[in-house]
């Protein structure tokens, strides 16, 4: 059986023979926009072209999630008898449902 990298090698070596073996180019990259070749482009290749990671209220659900995640790690590290109802059950789900609409 061939490695990987063997297969990748051979595969490769047909594209380059071939004369199509392309390689990546450098974009300048700004959110969810691409400048090539002097175009600004859309870029859909990457995991953020909705652009969601910069809108306000993903954030602030963000921030409020993580609150709540340490909330809870905080109040699971002490005696569950003594900490009574979960503070974070309580107030995490909301940012949450209200950022998604």
């Amino acid at each position: 059986m061939r490695s990987l990298s063997e297969f990748a090698a051979e595969k490769l070596g047909v594209l380059e023979r071939a004369k199509l073996r392309r390689t990546p180019e450098v974009t300048a990259r700004a959110g969810i926009w691409v400048e090539r070749d002097g175009r600004r482009l859309l870029s859909f290749s990457c995991n953020d072209y909705l652009n969601l990671s910069q809108h306000p209220k993903i954030i602030a659900a963000a921030i409020a999630l993580v609150g709540a995640v340490l909330a809870f790690v905080l109040v699971r590290s002490r005696d569950f008898v003594s900490a009574g109802e979960l503070p974070a059950k309580q107030g995490s789900e909301e940012p949450v449902a209200v950022a998604a609409g």
